[in-house]
């Protein structure tokens, strides 16, 4: 009988000192299914910036996305709060965008304390998460196999915005400059031009 209380009290601290797994959340949600390649990611996510009305926040691996660049740089113009938190390796591509965001208005920050911030997560007025496989990058949506979900849902939003602001705290902001001197932004391959109109 000790050894078994005994047997019990170790399992149970042991239980104790390890983190959680994770946190269940129900979610009973609308949502948005896209998938690529050319199956509307980007459409997906454009158009929910565009429906924004408070705040963005997004995390992201890489950033070479015209349109979504262009419709959160237009989402603060209009006063929607547009928060980035990007993998540092932005900051070694000329084909990043997160710069230009950042002489745009769009507050960046860069996530260096893992070894890599690989989240492709943005939550839109603390209601809706979009998530998934997808890539904020032009490729994303015209060669790879992705998957892209919008759910609307406060309570998912609320653990992702908590989530978010976790890695924000440990992140450094963007400078505010161009692409390095002398050198033009590399063209992602196949990215058209784009127009803020």
């Amino acid at each position: 009988m000790l050894v078994k209380r005994v047997i019990f009290l170790m399992l149970a601290a042991l239980m104790l000192a390890c983190p959680a797994l994770g946190e269940e959340v129900y979610v009973k949600a609308y949502g948005v299914v896209a998938f690529s390649p050319n199956g509307g990611c980007t459409e997906a996510l454009v158009r929910r910036i565009n429906e924004a009305r408070s705040e963005v926040l997004a995390q992201c691996y890489l950033f070479t996305s015209k349109r979504i660049a262009a419709a959160l740089i237009d989402a603060g113009r209009r006063g929607v709060k547009v928060h980035v938190l990007a993998d540092p390796s932005n900051l070694k591509t000329n084909a990043s965008l997160t710069r230009t965001m950042a002489d745009k208005g769009v507050d960046v920050l860069y996530d260096s304390a893992h070894a890599i911030a690989h989240n492709k997560v943005m939550i839109f007025d603390g209601r809706a998460v979009a998530t998934g496989s997808f890539n904020f990058t032009g490729a994303a949506e015209r060669s790879n196999a992705e998957n892209l979900l919008i759910l609307e849902d406060a309570g998912l939003a609320a653990l992702y915005a908590r989530n978010w602001r976790e890695h924000a705290a440990h992140s450094k902001p963007a400078e505010k400059s161009a692409a390095p001197a002398g050198k033009a932004p590399a063209k992602e391959r196949g990215d058209r031009p784009w127009r803020w109109w």
